[in-house]
């Protein structure tokens, strides 16, 4: 199946796709925002922070007797990805002062986090480190391919190229899924060729399309 991408960035595998087809769509801000973003993952079995409006989380909190959380990540712009659009307020303050915005529980994680890397029929383990800034893919960022596994398809997410960023230790926590990842720079480039990636995300696209055709 010939395949054209349509992307508002540059990757290193992106002379590899074909100049008619299907189309591929990798935008920077598509898909699902941030509400969106919780809740499929949710509905995906994935475990999560607690979310919602900051004076729905109190509420919760208040009802279900927990300890509020010391700090929520407040969503300035429900719709980016990379480390953008979101700040770290304390509890007190985003209650009185946003209280009708989208939030979740802070979860301290020494600026790390670990992310499921999916392309086509493989994935990759990541490790995000950030040196000097709480969003462990913001700054001056270190990222470690932890590994890698071939002949793996999740047909419960049906994307071909996914990611999804979990932090929390030993209690894994999703925090984001991004439909429209950047692999150059992640270490993956130096594993898996150009030619592979694309040839991986053409398999897995075709396989989608035609689920979904019948």
């Amino acid at each position: 199946m010939d395949i054209r991408l349509q992307s508002d960035f540059v990757d290193y595998y992106d002379h590899f796709f074909d100049i008619s087809g299907k189309v591929l769509r990798r935008f920077s801000y598509q898909g699902m925002n941030r509400a969106e973003m919780f809740t499929f993952m949710r509905s995906k079995g994935l475990h999560t922070p607690i979310f919602g409006v900051t004076r729905k989380i109190l509420e919760f909190a208040k009802t279900t007797n927990i300890e509020p959380p010391s700090h929520l990540v407040v969503y300035t712009d429900l719709n980016k990805h990379c480390g953008e659009g979101k700040i770290l307020v304390p509890w007190d303050e985003a209650i009185s002062s946003l209280p009708a915005s989208f939030a979740s529980e802070y979860i301290p994680s020494n600026s790390e986090s670990l992310r499921v890397l999916q392309v086509g029929n493989s994935y990759f383990w990541l490790r995000y480190k950030s040196k000097n800034d709480w969003k462990s893919n913001y700054g001056d960022v270190d990222i470690e391919v932890l590994s890698m596994h071939d002949g793996y398809f999740n047909s419960d997410i049906k994307e071909p190229l996914y990611a999804i960023d979990f932090v929390g230790g030993n209690e894994m926590l999703a925090v984001d899924f991004n439909t429209a990842p950047q692999i150059r720079g992640t270490g993956v480039e130096n594993i898996v060729s150009a030619r592979d990636i694309v040839r991986g995300i053409k398999e897995a696209y075709e396989m989608i399309h035609e689920e979904r055709t019948g």
